[in-house]
């Protein structure tokens, strides 16, 4: 039998328990029956941030961002959709606008954007400051693999 995980709903905050098998990608929540998982990471605010690193039993992986769209380290240059999809429902995905959320910025130390904090159990496990950065392999050697993927490996193996 699959083991059950508690998640927050990225709408309402709402703690659901869902089950830990292929069907956990289509969860609602049990209050405001929206999806659970949203292939996309959700945008939180202090409040949503604490119920989402409290409540998940999943890793959970914040990016803190600023608004300034297109200026060089804003954090929009990293494309987390696109882990978000390939990771859901073993991670959990949020972004926090710094502009909007300062003190928790703060609360967190977070210096630059973009961050990415890393939380298990509650607990940052992890913190990169910056793009994660791939060098360019060098001539006739194999690509190396995207760190942002070997880092959310890590995490979710070790769970």
């Amino acid at each position: 039998m699959a083991a059950i995980f508690s998640a927050a709903c990225p709408h309402c905050g709402n703690a659901n328990n869902i089950w830990n098998n292929a069907e956990a990608l289509k969860a609602q929540c049990g209050l405001c029956d929206k999806d659970m998982f949203l292939g996309r990471p959700a945008d939180t605010d202090a409040a949503r941030f604490a119920k989402h690193v409290a409540a998940n039993q999943i890793p959970v992986l914040a990016m803190f961002w600023l608004r300034a769209a297109g200026v060089v380290g804003s954090g929009r240059d990293i494309n987390l959709p696109l882990y978000a999809a390939r990771f859901e429902p073993r991670v959990r995905f949020i972004n926090v606008n710094i502009d909007d959320n300062l003190d928790l910025a703060q609360a967190h130390k977070v210096t630059a954007a973009p961050t990415l904090l890393f939380f298990k159990g509650g607990q940052v496990v992890r913190k990169e400051i910056g793009k994660p950065y791939r060098e360019p392999p060098k001539s006739g050697a194999p690509p190396r693999p995207d760190p942002l993927v070997e880092w959310l490996q890590e995490l979710t193996d070790a769970a």
